[in-house]
């Protein structure tokens, strides 16, 4: 498993990573909104058993993901569980709790 130090090396795999066959039926858009550094928004639009991931807001996204840097990369390299960051209040989740839990099932390790 890889260990990710940046939110651009993290992002750049999203798309390797992705397993079109868990993403059946899943049309959506997830945007997750970091907090600590400049211009560390972007969003994932799953469509089509297709993965693309982009830079920015998406201006209706189905689920909104909020959390820190350090957060997000812990969250990515297994170090944290996601419901302790959702519970101490430092992982945001509106929207469909069940698409939150699908998301991490549509990418490799």
């Amino acid at each position: 498993m890889a260990t990710y130090t940046s939110v651009s090396e993290l992002l750049a795999s999203y798309k390797s990573r992705f397993i079109p066959e868990n993403a059946g039926g899943v049309d959506t858009v997830i945007q997750i909104n970091l907090e600590g550094t400049p211009d560390e928004a972007f969003y994932v639009e799953i469509h089509n058993q297709e993965c693309v991931v982009e830079a920015g807001a998406h201006e209706a996204p189905v689920l909104t993901v909020s959390a820190t840097v350090e957060d997000w990369l812990k969250l990515n390299n297994h170090e944290v569980n996601p419901m302790l960051l959702m519970m101490q209040g430092k992982l945001k989740v509106e929207g469909p709790l069940h698409m939150a839990a699908r998301f991490q099932t549509m990418f490799r390790d």
